[in-house]
Formats: structure tokens, C-alpha cells, sequence
């Protein structure tokens, strides 16, 4: 092999290295150091606000995050920050939305769990004991919290034992 074509495997390949590098740790990182910003920021703007600023900070938070996603596509947490911002501003349907664009990226109980209790809220029973059935498969113990009553009947729609928390 000639030498300029040597040279320029080499450069091809520290070109790809660098392009990985970036993609694979370095736009994760800056996306999860972002999420941690916004999460603490909510926390402390959040308490004592009255409800329409806390929607107005709320909607700022998500727009941060949206242009998040474009980078950070299959981070759970993202979705979840969006749903808390939804939820402390007061957006039901918009919290629903952005837990199923959370479970999409990543299948996990308490976000099952989450999305059923708002769904609860709604009066959607149904579907709420749909998604605590999914999350007692997961783990049962994310029954504990919930009413006696919801949790037999969520128990025996999913097959498993009854038990007492």
C-alpha cells in the first residue's frame, strides 16, 4: 500500500473515531447534564408559584427539552422531565403523551405505574388497571401504594397472588 493511501486509512479512521466519540459519549453526556439542569431548576421554581407562571416556566422547560430530544431520542429521562413539566403546569393528556414517548425509548414499571395513576386521575379505570397489570409483572411491590381494592382486582387481572402490603 502506498504511503498517501496509508495516510489517508488513517485519517479515515480518526475521522470515524471522533464522529463516535462525539455521538456516543460526548451529545449523552451534555444531554443528561442538561436534564439534570432543567429537573433542579423546576424543582426550585416550582414551589410556591403561582399556576400560571408555573405553566409559563413549565412550557420554557419544555422547549429546552424538546430541542433535547433531537440528540438524546432514546433517553427515557427526557420524556419524564417533559411529563413533569406537563404535570406541574397542569397538562394531564400532555403528561399521558410524554410518558408513552418514555416507554417507547425504554419499557420500565414506574413509568407504567405513573402513566396509570394519571389515567386514575382521568377516570380512565380501564386503562389505568391495564397499565398497573403491566407494572405488577414488572414488580408487584409498585401495587403497595395504591387502595386495597384497586390492587385486588389489578392482582387478579394479572394472574398473581393476592397479598397484604
Amino acid at each position: 500500500m502506498p504511503r498517501s493511501a496509508a495516510w489517508t486509512v488513517r485519517a479515515i479512521a480518526v475521522a470515524a473515531a471522533a464522529a463516535a466519540l462525539y455521538w456516543l459519549c460526548l451529545l449523552p453526556y451534555r444531554c443528561n447534564r442538561e436534564i439534570l439542569n432543567i429537573r433542579a431548576a423546576s424543582e426550585r421554581v416550582f414551589r410556591g408559584l403561582s399556576p400560571i407562571r408555573a405553566a409559563e416556566i413549565a412550557r420554557q422547560n419544555a422547549q429546552r427539552l424538546l430541542d433535547l430530544c433531537r440528540t438524546c431520542r432514546t433517553n427515557p429521562a427526557v420524556y419524564l422531565a417533559l411529563a413533569a413539566n406537563a404535570d406541574a403546569a397542569g397538562l394531564d393528556d400532555e403528561v399521558i403523551h410524554d410518558l408513552d414517548l418514555a416507554l417507547a425509548a425504554q419499557r420500565r414499571p414506574e413509568v407504567f405505574a405513573d402513566r396509570a395513576r394519571m389515567k386514575l386521575g382521568q377516570g380512565r379505570y380501564d386503562e389505568a388497571i391495564a397499565d398497573f397489570v403491566v407494572t405488577a409483572h414488572f414488580d408487584p411491590s409498585y401495587l403497595d401504594t395504591t387502595e386495597p381494592d384497586l390492587r385486588h382486582r389489578v392482582l387478579e387481572a394479572a394472574g398473581l397472588p393476592q397479598t397484604t402490603p
